[in-house]
């Protein structure tokens, strides 16, 4: 089977994925799924492109996937979702919600040139801009919790100090 007769059947196979649970796969765009597909594992889990959280849960009966566009549709119009351009990444909707419009190819020296690669993001270029992406979310992620971290501090000295309150004691004096 060649590259593009392989690409035809993913396109098939999503079709009729989409016509097997209208109700479920039905809502999403042909060329996400196909991009879940082609980036499954081989024990047919999809896992998040940046944090490797598993979108597909079996024991759970449940599908905790979203799909991003790797560079920005804002930017990058000409892109969209169409899975033959390699835009689509299937990740998980924390990671897309942290990503959001963020641009890994102006982190750096640019990666994809619209131009010169004629509107499509070759495989090698896709995984370096995932791989920002993952350096960029890992980043982000790590403040985050930095700051539940310092949160946390602040409520439990607050805790502490409303214990030392002596009942009937006044502080408005």
């Amino acid at each position: 089977m060649t590259e593009g007769e392989y690409k035809a059947k993913l396109t098939e196979v999503s079709w009729k994925l989409m016509r097997a649970d209208p109700v479920y796969f039905g809502t999403f765009p042909v060329d996400v799924l196909v991009s879940f597909l082609e980036d499954r594992q081989s024990d047919h889990s999809a896992l998040c492109a940046y944090c490797g959280t598993s979108l597909l849960e079996d024991s759970l009966n449940s599908f905790n996937g979203s799909a991003d566009h790797l560079l920005p549709k804002k930017k990058y119009p000409r892109l969209g979702f169409d899975a033959a351009n390699g835009n689509s990444v299937a990740c998980c909707s924390r990671c897309n919600s942290y990503k959001r419009d963020w641009d890994p190819n102006t982190a750096g020296d640019p990666i994809y040139d619209e131009v010169k690669d004629g509107g499509v993001i070759s495989e090698e270029k896709r995984k370096n801009l995932i791989e920002r992406t993952r350096l960029h979310l890992r980043k982000k992620l790590e403040s985050r919790y930095a700051a539940w971290e310092h949160w946390s501090n602040a409520c439990q000295q607050l805790d502490e100090a409303r214990k030392q309150i002596v009942p009937g004691s006044r502080t408005d004096k």
